[in-house]
């Protein structure tokens, strides 16, 4: 047996199993398909041991290789055939990453076999010759090389590109939030679960939407909530009350059914909080801002990186300039006086619930993060409402004016606040805690 061969298939089979072995540790849903997963690899293991035996492997075994190789360009299409099937396939797999794995080495195995198996050398300079005299050869190494780019971009993608963005729509933001949004606690958050009183220890409370809960930040140790509680130190506990989506009203109703009464509130205010106010038309405007990919072309967008890529980032946010039409739309409310003044009245009912409860309210505002310059009047209007309230504001646009777009933002796609931002409101909202201290304010 030839050491190739030997580090071919073996290293195929191999690769399988290792996969699988993933699979099987980090995947627990589904026994159906455990069972599936052991059983292809049992195959895999079989099939290639007849190829390594020295025995011949029964002429069964590459019937279809041999009658595909036997006709040169039907092997050629078969081939190609084979590597647009499997990324159509790829391209329907739940975003999971260990089950992608398994199934995409055991198609390779499977190619292979099909493709390759029971291959001679004499296989080999025969096709050559053949292809050598054919006029077709010249446009099916055209054709062959865009399938197989595309292909490799795809796959490309796939593997690299895990961010979040702005839309939620996009598959980078759904690899993102399968591998990065956690740790979910038994009531749903993305935070610690909730400690017990201690005595000594004063309990803050952060609600919020996207912006407290973390978007686009991977570890969740550097959201501004947790940044502020390692700067406190032992003697707090923070927790997170806080989902991307939600609004004002959204978080009221957060607040009232929490299971523990806070010493200390801190609301963290974006300026689309606004938006359950004028729900009807904000839904059809974002509808128009952001539509959904229509038939056929969905089909591609919804299940492949690179289309979708190009639809939502390239067509949807710089052709169509989808973030600047977002955020014209989130602040026009701010322009009504009888929107503004019901959401005074929402905004009141956090000022209530501190002074009810008798524990102070801190309330971080957040502008938008790529427009600071056009959120800037909505900010003023919630801070200074704040502060009329006798409440702490933390107005974040005070603490970024040295920092550029690009430092402020997650990334390119997404408007949510950096690592560095997070730090920042971290450290003010630590220090607006020990003002309230120094003030002989009651934690």
């Amino acid at each position: 047996m030839s050491p190739l061969k030997f580090i071919f298939w073996g290293g195929l089979a191999g690769m399988v199993s290792l996969s699988a072995w993933n699979n099987l540790i980090n995947d627990q849903e589904r026994p159906a398909f455990r069972l599936l997963v052991l059983g292809l690899v049992l195959l895999t293991w079989a099939i290639s041991a007849l190829i390594l035996l020295p025995k011949r492997p029964p002429a069964w075994l590459f019937a279809i290789g041999r009658s595909l190789r036997a006709h040169p360009f039907a092997a050629w299409w078969a081939a190609l055939g084979m590597v647009a099937g499997g990324m159509l396939w790829w391209g329907w797999l739940k975003h999971i990453p260990q089950r992608e794995h398994f199934y995409l080495w055991f198609y390779i195995w499977l190619c292979a076999l099909v493709l390759l198996g029971g291959w001679r050398r004499e296989e080999g300079e025969r096709i050559a010759a053949r292809l050598q005299a054919s006029r077709w050869t010249s446009p099916m190494l055209v054709f062959s090389s865009l399938t197989v780019t595309l292909v490799l971009v795809e796959a490309l993608m796939r593997a690299t590109f895990v961010f979040s963005d702005n839309y939620g729509f996009s598959l980078m933001n759904a690899r993102w939030f399968n591998e990065n949004w956690k740790p979910i606690n038994a009531l749903g958050y993305r935070d610690y679960e909730l400690s017990d009183a201690a005595p000594g220890r004063t309990r803050v409370l952060v609600v919020g939407d996207s912006f407290a809960a973390g978007h686009g930040i991977d570890d969740i140790a550097q959201t501004f909530p947790h940044v502020m509680g390692r700067e406190l130190g032992q003697d707090y506990t923070v927790n997170v009350v806080a989902k991307p989506g939600w609004n004002t009203n959204h978080e009221w109703d957060a607040l009232q059914s929490y299971p523990m009464t806070p010493d200390l509130l801190v609301l963290a205010y974006y300026v689309n909080d606004i938006t359950h106010l004028v729900a009807d038309r904000y839904e059809a405007q974002i509808q128009q801002i952001y539509p959904l990919a229509p038939f056929p072309l969905n089909s591609f967008v919804d299940h492949f990186y690179l289309p979708n890529f190009l639809y939502w980032h390239v067509w949807g946010q710089i052709v169509r300039r989808g973030n600047a039409l977002f955020n014209d739309l989130i602040l026009q409310p701010y322009a009504d006086e009888a929107i503004w003044a019901e959401q005074a009245e929402w905004l009141g009912r956090f000022v209530s619930y501190a002074r009810d409860h008798h524990i102070p309210l801190v309330v971080i505002v957040w502008g938008a993060m790529n427009a600071p310059d056009a959120s800037a009047l909505a900010v003023q209007r919630v801070a200074d409402y704040f502060a009329q309230q006798g409440a702490t504001v933390v107005r974040m646009d005070d603490y970024l004016s040295d920092l550029s777009v690009a430092q402020r933002v997650v990334n390119p796609f997404d408007a949510h606040p950096s690592v560095l931002v997070h730090e920042r409101a971290g450290l003010a909202l630590a220090e607006a805690v020990r003002q309230l201290v120094q003030k002989g304010t009651n934690l």
